[in-house]
């Protein structure tokens, strides 16, 4: 996977083919891409035929993929976790810890549960930024404690990645779109109360997620 940026590198793409393949990064349609480069949808599927070929890239989603790949080798490494600072330092619970980080690199989606107080949210922190190394796509926190509405959890989730609605998709497929062919990690907190809004819309993610 990291030899992935050199290989778009040395693939001989044209500086408009570069523009095109971070614009897939961000799942955009080639209507969507054609609108933001100010060029036809023709030009946008030449582009991304050429694409295909000098990467060896299998279909849109293997061109994403390696958009995103590009995109962190030109950062020079992974995404910094976009979690919250901790006031103090996690002290303790190691066997829950360690427990709870086994879960979250070996499952799609993961809950911690348990009475009000007891520090999940503290928990699901500190493993989120234990296990951030295994994310190569992004670690987000939402926390979900404002919303009151459970059709609003899209929304909430999609601020704390960064995806906006597109024309042809309502937030809730424009995160899943996002995540879903990413090694990412999303926490969700405090869940309880929005659940008919956390289940039907986030199952199909990709991202493990914590409460």
């Amino acid at each position: 996977m990291g030899q992935d940026g050199p290989v778009v590198a040395q693939a001989g793409i044209s500086t408009r083919e570069a523009e095109v393949l971070s614009l897939l990064g961000e799942h955009l349609s080639n209507a969507e891409i054609a609108a933001r480069l100010f060029i036809s949808v023709r030009t946008v599927e030449t582009h991304v035929s050429s694409l295909l070929r000098k990467l060896g890239a299998a279909d849109r989603r293997a061109l994403a993929h390696l958009a995103t790949e590009w995109s962190r080798v030109a950062r020079g490494g992974a995404p910094a976790p976009a979690l919250p600072s901790p006031v103090t330092s996690f002290v303790g619970r190691a066997e829950e810890r360690a427990a709870l980080a086994e879960a979250v690199t070996s499952h799609r989606q993961v809950s911690a549960v348990g009475p009000g107080g007891v520090g999940k949210t503290r928990l699901a922190l500190a493993v989120a930024a234990d296990t951030a190394g295994e994310f190569a796509d992004g670690v987000w926190f939402a926390d979900l404690a404002p919303v009151t509405d459970p059709a609003m959890v899209g929304a909430a989730v999609a601020s704390a990645v960064g995806v906006g609605e597109k024309p042809d998709r309502g937030l809730d497929e424009s995160v899943i779109a996002a995540l879903s062919d990413r090694r990412a990690l999303l926490v969700l907190d405090n869940c309880e109360h929005v659940r008919d809004g956390v289940a039907p819309s986030w199952s199909g993610c990709s991202a493990p997620a914590p409460r």
